[in-house]
């Protein structure tokens, strides 16, 4: 018993090992365990500070080279970007920085609100530029201010004087080539000596150099501005109208365009001259009878009839096709006092009604001006701002609806389009 603790505590590794530390041996051997514990250490540390001066060398180094990259990059991206190149170039110059300079990345992303950012990224990153790209109710308002712009301009107000003038004299209002089309009947709308029809009236409006009269009458509504078309006045009937004419043999597709000939220069291509009974109400609808009720739909129908033609929409796609989308275009285009006459007499209900219709037109005008948009850059062009994208819209509609025949305006990145502000009201 006794005699086995003592046996057991005298060889406990614990005391053995103090007393063995306590010895010259034991001291020597710590001495040297400790150096070598020491010596790691160190190792260690030298090799965790190498470590990190090689990383903030390469960093550094990645900086220094990005720096060159973006300021070799951003002169000439950004004047291409201003004086116009195709989407394809742009790319293969793109692709060409990126292995000219060793970057990891250069990239275009949007940045909110129709902008654009161009990147370089080695391991850092860095903005070489910025576009602007407009869409939502940012396009369509850049849209209804260059209508705006277009019917301030010198020759459109006088074209619009002309048939203003005519019409005071008691002659039939006549939309021709002359006299800029729909733009100078919309200028003329405005005019101070335009006469205004009574309620329940008719009048006949001449369209073209052909004079192919459209019949108009006038609703009871309390705003002589709104008129019933008579004939092909009914966007839902007038692609059914325009297959079963003459027209509609001679591939159909085509008939948008011929409306949009027949409502800015006043001519019909002479495959079509046998269909103006048909094509006249149809056009003085769509670019008539909306312009009286708000100006800016004028733009619309000329972007509606170049989707069509393009096969990349309908005449049913006008913002105001819709049942109930007239009255709402007409709420909207109006003045205070003319809401408020249109907003009385109406039910919870109906007003609720014409609160969705205006959100519903106003949706699909920036459907169709986004589509334009998209049509018109041949996708992948961008902008340099707002004003930029606003002046190219200007001077695109200008060209769309015959009043000039070339723009100076080019886009960012894309062909025959904007860079330089050109025309002026």
């Amino acid at each position: 018993g006794r005699g086995a603790r003592r046996v057991g505590r005298a060889l406990d590794p614990r005391r053995v090992g103090r007393a063995l530390a306590r010895t010259r041996l034991g001291q020597a051997i710590g001495r040297g365990a400790r150096r070598v514990r020491n010596w790691v250490g160190q190792q260690r540390e030298q090799f965790r500070r190498r470590r990190d001066q090689r990383r903030q060398r390469r960093r550094q180094i990645a900086e220094q080279r990005l720096a060159r990259a973006v300021a070799a990059i951003r002169g000439p991206l950004q004047a291409m970007l201003a004086r116009g190149v195709s989407r394809v170039r742009l790319w293969a110059r793109v692709q060409l920085w990126r292995v000219q300079y060793r970057l990891s990345a250069l990239s275009a992303r949007s940045t909110g609100s129709g902008g654009v950012e161009f990147r370089a990224r080695i391991n850092p990153s860095q903005s070489v530029g910025n576009g602007y790209l407009p869409a939502g109710m940012a396009l369509r308002n850049m849209v209804n201010r260059a209508v705006e712009r277009i019917l301030a301009r010198e020759d459109v107000r006088a074209a619009g004087a002309t048939i203003a003038t005519e019409a005071a004299a008691g002659r039939e209002v006549h939309i021709r080539g002359e006299t800029l089309g729909y733009t100078g009947y919309a200028a003329a709308l405005r005019h101070p000596s335009m006469p205004v029809r009574p309620r329940f009236s008719a009048e006949t409006v001449r369209v073209g150099q052909g004079a192919h009269p459209v019949r108009v009458h006038r609703l009871g509504a309390f705003d002589p501005r709104e008129g019933v078309v008579r004939g092909g006045g009914r966007y839902v009937n007038a692609p059914e109208r325009l297959a079963a004419s003459r027209a509609g043999r001679h591939a159909g597709r085509f008939s948008p365009a011929a409306v949009h000939e027949l409502a800015t220069t006043g001519q019909l291509p002479h495959r079509y001259r046998h269909a103006a009974e048909t094509l006249a109400p149809i056009t003085h609808t769509m670019y008539g009878a909306e312009t009286r009720r708000r100006p800016q739909s004028l733009a619309y129908a000329a972007m509606t009839t170049e989707l069509a033609t393009r096969g990349r929409g309908s005449i049913p796609d006008l913002p105001q096709a819709p049942r109930g989308a007239g009255v709402a275009a007409r709420f909207e285009g109006s003045t205070r006092a003319e809401r408020e006459q249109i907003w009385r007499g109406r039910s919870r209900a109906e007003r609720r009604q014409l609160v969705a219709d205006v959100r519903a037109v106003r949706r699909r005008e920036i459907a169709i001006a986004e589509r334009w948009l998209q049509a018109r850059l041949a996708a992948g062009e961008y902008f340099r701002d707002e004003t930029h994208a606003e002046n190219w819209i200007y001077e695109q509609l200008l060209e769309r609806l015959r009043i000039v025949e070339q723009t100076t305006v080019r886009p960012l990145a894309g062909t025959g389009r904007p860079g330089e502000v050109g025309g002026g009201a």
